[in-house]
């Protein structure tokens, strides 16, 4: 599902998505990412999370999201890759 216009940075489309770590948010704009609870399913909307109180991820954390942008930015390439031949 994309919810238009929902990222709070930089007010981008937001798409729900999961993989092997769980559900997240992330946008299509600027990548902005959001680890969302199991329980996700039930949640509507982008949780209204202030920028100014975002701080330090903890290293678990920050190692899932270098992960998942591995793998999200693989995925861009093959996609280039089949476009640009």
């Amino acid at each position: 599902m994309i919810d238009f216009k929902a990222c709070p940075r930089c007010k981008g489309d937001v798409y729900e998505d999961r993989d092997e770590f769980g559900p997240f948010k992330s946008c299509l704009q600027c990548g902005y990412c959001l680890d969302l609870p199991s329980d996700a399913k039930s949640q509507e909307g982008w949780p209204s999370v202030a920028l100014a109180k975002v701080g330090l991820l903890p290293m678990q954390s920050f190692s899932r999201r270098m992960q998942r942008q591995a793998r999200v930015e693989a995925i861009l390439k093959d996609v280039n890759r089949v476009h640009a031949d």
